[in-house]
């Protein structure tokens, strides 16, 4: 094989390779877009539908740091939630996408603990264990039905209450931090807390601040 004919198989194979990552997400996200206006997952005992029966996913009531996929960019370079959050994705790990399902993988966000990274956060698919760095973009919908939101605030106690009635207590050296520029009618995801040794196993964080920050903190 000569050098040119080398060159233009190369070519070639470069150009195929963007072309399957993204025709994938193409298809996928046409796929649900053409779909009737129904929600984008199935609810069943407060679980997808898919994984109602799993006896990984059993109770009443699914936990409040488990997040699903709403929607994938055709580059692969935003992900939305149910929330209706926008993500921006890491460049080296939007080629992963191809493999997450919309609708059906249960995905965690958590901090992004990684000294070499300038992303802020991981959201983790539980399915197949991969995990994409992103920086939230745009928070949840205000009025969204799967949005979370500051009811009301105790600085004195450390405690959050949120709309839906249940309350968190509050990391005490986040209290004192970063608790105190929250606000009634902060937007709030709910994240997983990753730390080692982790007091709290969660992580709150407030979409309605400029760098999003979060706080540690549990359930009561």
């Amino acid at each position: 094989m000569n050098i040119s004919s080398a060159l233009t198989t190369l070519l070639s194979i470069t150009a195929f390779v963007p072309t399957v990552l993204y025709g994938n997400l193409k298809e996928r996200n046409d796929s649900f877009n053409s779909q009737s206006p129904v929600p984008f997952f199935t609810l069943e005992n407060g679980f997808p539908k898919e994984h109602a029966h799993d006896v990984s996913y059993s109770g009443d009531v699914y936990p409040q740091h488990y997040h699903w996929i709403k929607k994938i960019s055709r580059l692969g370079d935003v992900i939305y939630t149910e929330d209706d959050c926008k993500w921006s994705v890491n460049p080296k790990d939007q080629w992963k996408l191809q493999y997450w399902k919309i609708g059906v993988d249960i995905v965690l966000i958590t901090q992004n603990r990684s000294w070499f990274s300038n992303y802020q956060y991981v959201i983790m698919n539980t399915t197949d264990s991969s995990s994409i760095e992103v920086d939230l973009k745009v928070g949840p919908a205000h009025t969204g039905e799967y949005t979370r939101w500051v009811a009301s605030l105790d600085l004195a106690e450390g405690t959050i209450l949120l709309d839906d009635g249940s309350r968190w207590k509050v990391n005490e050296d986040d209290q004192n931090a970063l608790l105190k520029a929250w606000e009634v009618s902060d937007p709030i995801i709910v994240g997983k807390n990753t730390e080692w040794f982790a007091s709290q196993e969660q992580i709150l964080i407030n979409a309605d601040t400029e760098d999003t920050h979060f706080v540690r903190a549990n359930e009561e």
